[in-house]
């Protein structure tokens, strides 16, 4: 009988392996290429600066897309939207919300 851990590369074995890490090798590389213009990269050094994730970006786009008051299926009243901000983000987008708006 062997203690080897068996790795295993379900895509659930892979989130649970990776849920505490940030693969920075892919934000470089996002980040070097020329997609962005210098405001989304602002916004990405932001983000990054200020520990966002995808989790969190996740909830706020679905708490948005929950949203009673969405309109046409994509649009959601300013005040919607800084107030879902404050409760799913913490704060954490607060640096940029003024690049993104």
């Amino acid at each position: 009988m062997t203690t080897d851990k068996v790795h295993r590369n379900s895509f659930v074995h892979n989130c649970l392996e990776n849920k505490s890490k940030v693969n920075l090798d892919h934000f470089y590389k996002i980040y070097s290429n020329k997609v962005l213009n210098t405001r989304k990269k602002k916004i990405l050094e932001i983000m990054h600066a200020t520990k966002v994730d995808f989790r969190m970006l996740t909830a706020f786009k679905n708490a948005l897309f929950d949203s009673e008051e969405l309109v046409e299926n994509h649009l959601v009243p300013l005040q919607v939207w800084k107030d879902t901000l404050i409760i799913e983000m913490q704060y954490c987008l607060s640096p940029a919300e003024d690049l993104i708006m």
